[in-house]
């Protein structure tokens, strides 16, 4: 992790020229499988998003907190089979695992991990979906295809679907990240990973107050920089931290990230 100086990027609002694409992401993603009869229940108490949304055709973000509200792992959660999968970045799998358990010994629940399927980045809906296929949504024109057998087409490019992220504002955590950001602060809000309504959830309370009382003071924002950028660097302004990039990629025009900034530097 590295130190940037804020006078070294710029906040940039242009759409990112990003190609429509298959990339094969089974390198960078892992999938956690919660099964047992009280995994929806678990579920429900532990993740922000409301488990309750969750269909064979639906699927949302959301984040495993600490109990004063920090992201200690963000994923996708969605319907698998009778279960639920939980796609996550490959690195967090230690921390999301055993954070899970901390909370899972008196439930009838089992989280294993499944290596059952390839996992490819489908940027611009390009894959046609068979049934050997699961296809989880990310954003707007970008999903994620769990499938049975190999896509011979698809890249290695994941740099690409980092970009498309970047370009959507589809957050990260990583282990450099991990309990460093409240969910709104990387607008999970904005995308269904949040619910105020379905009741209490592991760091609720500070996140339904951080919501309700209108105090954030650090907001996520889409950052260019002709310097090297990486997830977990420290932004600074007049020698002081002045916020964080969340996920970074490059491009052609130098290097774009997500960074949490004081709302005072915008």
């Amino acid at each position: 992790m590295n130190d940037i100086e804020f006078s070294n990027i710029t906040l940039h609002c242009e759409p990112l020229s990003v190609l429509p694409s298959i990339v094969d992401l089974k390198a960078k993603l892992a999938l956690i499988q919660i099964a047992g009869q009280d995994a929806k229940t678990f579920l429900q108490g532990q993740l922000t998003c409301d488990v309750n949304d969750i269909t064979d055709n639906q699927s949302r973000h959301g984040a495993h907190c600490n109990i004063k509200g920090r992201m200690v792992s963000l994923g996708i959660l969605f319907k698998l089979d009778d279960d639920f999968g939980f796609l996550i970045p490959k690195s967090m799998i230690d921390i999301t695992i055993s954070h899970f358990k901390k909370y899972a010994l008196f439930s009838k629940v089992n989280l294993t991990m499944n290596e059952d399927y390839f996992i490819y980045g489908d940027i611009g809906e390009t894959i046609l979906i068979n049934e050997n296929m699961i296809k989880v949504d990310v954003s707007q024109n970008q999903n994620l295809i769990l499938s049975k057998n190999k896509i011979e087409n698809a890249t290695d490019d994941s740099n690409q679907w980092h970009l498309a992220l970047i370009q959507n504002h589809i957050p990260v955590v990583l282990p450099q990240t991990s309990e460093h950001f409240i969910p709104q602060m990387v607008g999970l809000e904005k995308i269904n990973g949040v619910s105020f309504t379905k009741g209490c959830f592991l760091g609720q309370e500070i996140i339904a107050r951080t919501q309700h009382l209108g105090k954030l003071k650090r907001h996520m924002h889409l950052i260019k920089s002709q310097s090297e950028l990486n997830a977990g660097d420290v932004i600074k302004k007049e020698g002081g931290e002045f916020g964080e990039v969340v996920i970074a990629a490059q491009s052609d025009g130098g290097y774009f990230a997500l960074a949490v900034l004081k709302d005072t530097a915008v």
